[in-house]
């Protein structure tokens, strides 16, 4: 007849507990369970050993290490997972710190095989005490940040994996080695996926650590920093982040891709809130480049704004200063707003066009006739009459003497 406590166990527990029956009265000590190890049915024994909680607990944490030695993890997983909370609490504490050990004194293929078994366990880690829970998880972490960069790949489930899935449990003890590895990190492209991982798990504070350290990184890499790296910025979305590289796309020292790719890259996540860096970029004086990012400055600034804003827009451009005067240069800059961000919208922006060419800023008044005499080429000499008469010169529209306003008005400023 089945003793009590056979009768309490759950019924997929009952097949291990019954090969282990037998020998209940035989006085088990270690050495028994170090010979099932050797066995054919040493498994089952020693995975019945570790389901009966009136065993002596130390040799039931002897009989799950012995299970993991023989690759048979997935049985301490079971065992303990239809365990009484209680029980399962006092069996896993003391194994976690055993696992833990494996990180860091055990043979290569032992420290894979607690990766994959630390993974199996993580369900079960919310009964654990956070001390038990967190020291298990930081020794894997450190040893994991390491793991990712490594030739040779640890066998099993991939690094990546197992630390996304370890943050999502133990955030702040998953996050500290990977933030801290970002910190001290040169290589770009190693940045870039030390910060993915952070932004996997999505930890707020540790989102913020990363960020700090993007930021360190930024700075150092100025006035060329990599791709990879302005690409992690960009994911980690911090709102410090994506304005510093704001301030990067002024940077006359930066290199004028980059520059570009930086407000490309600050918009997307920012939107509207890029706003007063982009206003930043059109006041800049740049004469190296003939502030050659004021234009893709204002294609931005349109697209956020809309045609509502074009008055206040164009009101607020530099007026007569710092725009490319060479061959055709300002002509080329003006045909590409209008052409890349006023035409899609041409109609709603009419209104505001024709307003503007009134406007007491005379670089405002050049944008808006020059726009109104590509979008509306059948209207020009009605539109713009009120220009016929206005000296304003073009410069870098590639004549000399330059053409002026009223020559754009009349239609004589040919092509």
């Amino acid at each position: 007849m089945p003793t009590r406590s056979l009768r309490r166990a759950p019924a997929l527990l009952l097949p291990l507990l019954l090969a282990v029956g037998p020998l209940a009265g035989c006085g088990i000590d270690e050495a028994d369970l170090a010979r099932w190890k050797e066995v054919r049915e040493g498994q089952e024994r020693l995975s019945g050993y570790l389901a009966s909680p009136d065993r002596p607990l130390g040799l039931r944490v002897r009989a799950a290490r012995y299970l993991f030695e023989i690759n048979a993890g997935g049985q301490i997983v079971v065992v303990l997972r239809d365990a009484a909370a209680e029980d399962r609490q006092a069996v896993l504490e003391p194994f976690l710190v055993h696992l833990g050990k494996q990180f860091t004194a055990a043979a290569p293929e032992e420290q894979a095989r607690a990766k994959d078994m630390l993974y199996a366990l993580l369900p079960l880690l919310g009964g654990v005490s956070a001390e038990f829970a967190d020291g298990v998880v930081k020794q894997f972490a450190d040893w994991a940040v390491v793991q990712l960069f490594a030739e040779q790949p640890p066998a099993g489930r991939p690094v990546d994996q197992v630390l996304i899935a370890a943050g999502l449990t133990r955030p702040a003890a998953t996050v500290e080695p990977l933030v801290t590895a970002l910190s001290a990190e040169r290589e770009p492209a190693r940045v870039q996926r030390l910060s993915g991982l952070v932004d996997a798990i999505g930890d707020v504070p540790g989102r913020l650590k990363a960020a700090s350290a993007l930021l360190t990184q930024a700075r150092r890499a100025l006035p060329n920093p990599p791709e990879p790296l302005l690409q992690a910025i960009a994911a980690n979305g911090n709102e410090t982040l994506l304005r510093f590289l704001l301030d990067a796309a002024r940077d006359p020292e930066v290199p004028l891709l980059l520059r570009a790719q930086c407000v490309d890259l600050a918009v997307g996540r920012l939107g509207k809130g890029a706003i007063p860096g982009l206003e930043e970029i059109l006041k800049a004086e740049d004469p190296v480049t003939q502030n050659a990012m004021r234009e893709p400055a204002m294609v931005q600034l349109y697209r956020l704004r809309g045609p509502k804003k074009l008055t206040e827009m164009m009101a607020a451009l530099p007026d007569g200063t710092g725009w490319p005067d060479e061959g055709n240069a300002f002509r080329e800059q003006v045909d590409k707003f209008c052409m890349e961000a006023i035409a899609p919208q041409k109609a709603k922006a009419r209104k505001d066009l024709l307003e503007t060419i009134g406007s007491e800023n005379r670089t405002a008044r050049i944008f808006a006739a020059y726009c109104i005499s590509r979008l509306y080429p059948d209207e020009v000499g009605e539109l713009l009459a009120p220009l016929k008469d206005d000296k304003t010169p073009l410069r870098g529209f590639g004549r000399e003497p330059p053409p002026t306003l009223g020559d754009l008005a009349r239609g004589k400023l040919g092509d």
